[in-house]
């Protein structure tokens, strides 16, 4: 057994800002953007790096990018608050008041201090109070940029979710200079705007102030930056080539496959083949709860089926075994305005000919997913949830659904050591 070194790579949290990676243009606009006292949203699928985005925002030298050039004594302070720390019985003015200490614990100079202190201990976390400290803390030339992390969890927060709440961290950018905020969410802002609309009926939509900064999937130059990390364990080009073609260039999956393939290589026992086999088993087992959390929260039910139609084209065995009255490519056409949500989730990309599933594993786990849909249900229902108001027109009959049924659910079997087996031999 080889002597195990260290693991470079980062699977569940954010990564430190020494091992960020890529984003330049994105981060340029953001930093931009505070710099010039204008408030963003970072819209991206769970687990694409927003959480780490506003880490790397934080490091000194982007906080330095981010002074007024007109104004050289000012500090910028940023503060990462993330929404799902909050229960439903959190009030507003709990929520400040946590602001209120977070920004206390930021600052040394011991009058600045003094004057949070002071207000913390007045116990009034009103509005009109917190643009007051605000305005306070401007006069010492501080500006607060406030992260807010998932954002979109807010909406389930019964006592946070409520006008006083939202307008409040909407006005405060309008009349404070301390105070900024960047906010990061699953939704596109306009969901959002829908979702809260009916809370102020007459006034301006709460996110209106925000711009919003798509986050993707990365790109092929920033994937193999990622994977260079693995050279000191002995990463060749077929693995890397393997990792893409099974977790794709999403860098959550992409940091899941790399790092049990870097503790795999320190086992001297295993053949290239068997250890490029174990990472297969161990990257489909493991990256199972962040699949479903994709399926079941992020994804609309459209969006599911169109996903559970890519996969049975890219499936050969389904598309060249049976002949259908109209072909999987032509009903994926007929969801096109669900394709645009899927590759913003980091789930297919756009090719020339037609969108195709971002990693081999995906298509694993949706067949399993129609597998398991189907057990569940009676035949009529299946046939509903996977083909919609779309099946009369696809032309399937019940031996052919039932036909369709029977493979799926053969799939976990059949499937993988076949075509993923085959797969990890072309690189060997």
């Amino acid at each position: 057994m080889q002597q195990r070194l260290d693991n470079p790579f980062v699977v569940g949290g954010p990564v430190r800002p020494e091992k960020f990676v890529g984003r330049e243009e994105l981060i340029n606009r953001l930093v931009q953007r505070i710099k010039t006292r204008q408030n963003s949203a970072i819209v991206g699928a769970p687990r694409i790096g927003r959480t780490s985005i506003f880490k790397y925002l934080s490091t000194p030298e982007n906080l330095a990018r981010m002074r007024d050039s007109a104004n050289p004594h000012e500090q910028v302070i940023t503060i990462l608050i993330d929404f799902q720390m909050f229960t439903l019985s959190t009030t507003p003015e709990e929520f400040w008041k946590y602001v209120s200490k977070r920004i206390l614990n930021s600052l040394t100079e011991p009058n600045d201090r003094s004057t949070v202190q002071e207000f913390i201990k007045q116990d009034d976390f009103s509005p009109l109070s917190i643009a007051t400290l605000f305005e306070d803390l401007a006069l010492s030339n501080y500006r607060f940029v406030l992260f807010l992390d998932e954002l979109d969890y807010i909406i389930g927060l019964k006592n946070l979710a409520v006008p006083d709440f939202l307008g409040a961290l909407r006005s405060l950018t309008s009349v404070s200079e301390a105070y900024q905020m960047v906010v990061s969410t699953r939704r596109p802002l306009s969901e959002l705007n829908v979702m809260t609309q009916s809370l102020n009926p007459n006034g301006s939509p709460y996110f209106n102030t925000l711009l919003e900064h798509q986050v993707g999937i990365f790109t092929a130059e920033e994937s193999m930056t990622l994977l260079s990390w693995g050279d000191s364990a002995g990463f060749t080009a077929a693995d890397k080539q393997l990792i893409l073609r099974l977790a794709g260039q999403h860098p959550y999956r992409l940091q899941m496959a790399a790092s049990i393939l870097y503790d795999l290589k320190a086992d001297a026992e295993l053949s290239q083949e068997e250890m490029q086999l174990t990472l297969v088993e161990r990257f489909t087992d493991m990256i199972d709860n962040y699949f479903s959390d994709v399926w079941e929260r992020t994804l609309v039910e459209r969006a599911r089926i169109a996903l559970a139609i890519m996969a049975l084209e890219e499936n050969d065995q389904l598309a060249n075994e049976h002949e259908f009255a109209v072909s999987f490519k032509d009903l994926v056409k007929r969801y096109s305005s669900f394709m645009d949500i899927l590759e913003d989730n980091g789930l297919i990309v756009r090719r020339a000919d037609a969108p195709t599933i971002s990693a081999q594993i995906l298509t694993v786990w949706v067949l399993r997913k129609i597998a398991s849909t189907a057990e569940s249900r009676d035949s009529a229902s299946f046939a509903d949830w996977l083909y919609g108001q779309e099946i009369a027109v696809l032309g399937v009959t019940n031996n052919q659904r039932d036909w369709i049924v029977e493979k799926v659910q053969n799939m976990p079997k059949n499937w993988i050591p076949g075509l993923l087996g085959k797969l990890v031999t072309t690189f060997v």
